[in-house]
Parts: structure tokens; C-alpha cells; sequence
């Protein structure tokens, strides 16, 4: 088992954990850890979204210079497995 700890939230917040987590079957801490994972995603999402938005045409020049060797071997790599499916 798992070492657990306290964590001090408002009352109201537990209470809504609670309802949530007897709504959906779940425990206190699967609860928090899915609006934990809901939020860290969000959060990831949001941060590119500003770094495309902020990006200068030489920022992405450099990304697609960056990319296109992946591009070009995984293009190579499906043309022998297409090959290959003959």
C-alpha cells in the first residue's frame, strides 16, 4: 500500500470530492488524481497554444528544419512496408 498523507482543502472541496467520487464509484484519491490529470493537460495544451501563437516565422522555420528528417525517414520506412504488403 501506497504511503498517504493529509492534504488541507476546504471543507467544501472535500465534500465535493466526496459527492463526486460516490457519483461515479470512485475514491476520494482517483477523484483527485483524474482532475489532476484533466488539469495537467490543460495546462500542457495551453502552454503550446502560446508558444505556436508567439512563434516568429524563424522559430518555425527552424522547428520544420528540426522535423523534416523525421519526416523523410518515416516516409522511407512506410514506402518499404508498403513494399513489403505487395
Amino acid at each position: 500500500m501506497e504511503t498517504t498523507t493529509t492534504l488541507r482543502v476546504r471543507v467544501r472541496t472535500r465534500d465535493r470530492v466526496k459527492a463526486l467520487g460516490a457519483a461515479t464509484g470512485q475514491t476520494s484519491d482517483a477523484v483527485v488524481e483524474q482532475a489532476l490529470g484533466l488539469l495537467e493537460k490543460e495546462t500542457f495544451w495551453a502552454a503550446w497554444q502560446a508558444a505556436q501563437t508567439s512563434a516568429t516565422p524563424e522559430d518555425r522555420a527552424q522547428e520544420q528544419a528540426e522535423l523534416e528528417p523525421w519526416d523523410r525517414a518515416s516516409a522511407h520506412d512506410l514506402a518499404a512496408s508498403e513494399r513489403a504488403d505487395r
